[in-house]
């Protein structure tokens, strides 16, 4: 006989023969908490019309769980190969050398007003570096000036004849000492220039040399902080991608003239400056022996020892000319020199500027 009571629990067990029962070890999408207690969240298609439950998509996010899977992996494409940097204000460059800045970029332009600052996921302290030197050479002069001219004492000629083509002579004391002599009444005088017979020429040079300025300036800025990118190559890092006036920070650079790391994608070659060594000038001004003539003034007395009466006063170089009275003495009362200095030479450009200070900047080809 049947229990009724016993069919009677049983019912609900033969009712629910398709019912599944709830994986307490698995990870529910957003909303699954919710749909736990108070069935499924909007738009959430984990259950089916007819009741039936399905596995939840895996999720996207960080968290989620990628173990054992080769074919969606975020550092490699479909084809196997690295994926890149995650964020595309970065990408992969090679690792600088040991000894090297960088990897980081370059801003090159014309020397003038204030360099680029470093944008600023890269350090703050720029290196600057220049190119295409421009300098001039000195532009050189050299004068000599007579220093101390000594005169000659002037000759005096006198006779009675107005040509003074038989004229007597007297030579005259420059210190203005009277010189005693006989002459003619209205007789005729006259008086060569004496020349410049002792001093010396001092040089005095002079020169401009124009500025030596490089004209290109280039801005050396380390990318950093730089990060170990999961999808570049090995060798590589990811580093911050710069904006105009950067290029990208695909450069490494050291101090001295080097080639480029051998074996490196650092290939590209630029020798920059950082300083400049001038040596331009000129070479020394020398000048010549001294020379020249001088102008005196003559006086003529009708006595011995520069007494009596001044008859008259002659220059020296004028004409051969006619004083009236009996000229017996004679004396200088002024002299100038004019000297002249013989040829300058010397005071020609000498040396140079050239960079110095040599930095050797190194770029991928890309």
């Amino acid at each position: 006989m049947i229990d009724a009571r016993r069919i009677a629990r049983l019912l609900p067990l033969l009712a629910c023969t398709q019912c599944v029962e709830p994986n307490p070890n698995l990870e529910m999408s957003t909303g699954s908490a919710e749909a736990t207690e108070s069935g499924p969240a909007s738009g959430d298609e984990s259950l089916s019309s007819a009741g039936s439950t399905t596995s939840p998509a895996p999720t996207t996010g960080a968290d989620a769980d990628t173990s054992g899977d080769t074919t969606g992996s975020p550092d490699e494409s479909s084809t196997g190969a690295p994926a890149g940097c995650s964020s595309p204000a970065r990408a992969c460059v090679p690792v600088a050398p040991e000894g090297w800045s960088g990897p980081g970029a370059i801003a090159q332009g014309a020397n003038t007003g204030e360099p680029p600052m470093c944008p600023a996921s890269f350090d703050a302290v720029a290196s600057l570096a220049y190119a295409d030197l421009v300098a001039a050479p000195s532009q050189c002069d050299c004068a000599c000036d007579p220093i101390n001219p000594q005169c000659d004492g002037p000759v005096l000629a006198f006779d009675d004849a107005a040509a003074c083509d038989s004229a007597q002579e007297q030579v005259l004391q420059e210190g203005g000492n009277c010189s005693g002599f006989f002459t003619a009444i209205d007789g005729y005088y006259a008086a060569d220039p004496p020349a410049v017979v002792s001093g010396a020429c001092g040089a005095d040079p002079s020169s401009v040399t124009p500025p030596a300025e490089f004209s290109t300036r280039t801005t050396l800025c380390v990318a950093t902080p730089i990060e170990i990118g999961d999808g570049c190559s090995t060798g590589e890092v990811c580093a911050a991608v710069p904006d105009a006036p950067f290029e990208a920070p695909a450069c490494i650079w050291i101090a001295g003239d080097v080639p480029c790391p051998a074996g490196s994608a650092f290939e590209v070659r630029t020798l920059l400056h950082q300083e400049i060594a001038d040596t331009r000038g000129c070479t020394a001004c020398e000048c010549g022996a001294i020379g020249g003539t001088c102008t005196a003034t003559i006086e003529v007395y009708d006595e011995q020892l520069c007494g009596g009466v001044t008859l008259g006063q002659l220059e020296t170089g004028a004409a051969c000319e006619q004083i009236a009275g009996d000229g017996h003495s004679a004396r200088v009362i002024g002299i100038q020199p004019e000297a002249t200095c013989g040829v300058a030479s010397g005071a020609q450009p000498a040396g140079a500027a050239v960079p110095d200070a040599p930095i050797t900047v190194c770029c991928t080809a890309g």
